[in-house]
């Protein structure tokens, strides 16, 4: 179980530049598209409008937590 969260983790934390430019274009348009926003609204705006972190604050905020859990563990 610890094993396949550390794989995981890793995968997550070690994604190339290109493929977490794509992910982060992705989940900006679905922002969009769930609020109807046109393209002039920033992408930081979209995202605050949602209440979600862009997926590099998210990854930085995963990566913290696992290392606390698994220094507590």
């Amino acid at each position: 179980s610890h094993l396949l969260i550390i794989v995981i983790w890793y995968a997550w934390n070690n994604l190339s530049k290109g493929l977490a430019t794509r992910l982060q274009k992705l989940q900006n348009r679905v922002g969009r598209v769930i609020l109807r926003a046109a393209y002039d609204v920033s992408s930081k705006d979209v995202l605050d409008e949602h209440g979600w972190s862009d997926l590099k604050a998210r990854r930085a905020k995963d990566k913290a937590t696992q290392m606390f859990k698994i220094s507590t563990s």
